[in-house]
């Protein structure tokens, strides 16, 4: 889980989808740490991988003001919208 808190903070996206394909792996582990440091960065398409996943989806993503969550939805809800106009 420590790996793919650091691929998601270092922007390593490639490395996230490998990551995600195990079930060992859990991205909500340590309170969504890999969400949130993603999101801290700047790697919004990350978030939005990331929150595709039930787990992630279902724990509370700590450390994230109310501010930085409604911006943080919003990051995801944008990159929801590309991919359903890519795949139109």
């Amino acid at each position: 889980n420590y790996a793919i808190c650091m691929a998601a903070e270092a922007g390593h996206i490639d490395i996230v989808k490998l990551l995600l394909e195990n079930d060992l792996v859990d991205p909500s582990d340590d309170g969504n740490d890999a969400i949130r440091s993603a999101y801290h960065q700047g790697h919004y398409e990350i978030c939005y991988l990331l929150f595709k996943r039930k787990e992630v989806r279902n724990k509370k993503i700590f450390h994230l003001s109310k501010e930085e969550l409604k911006d943080l939805i919003y990051q995801i809800k944008k990159y929801e919208i590309e991919d359903k106009i890519k795949d139109f």
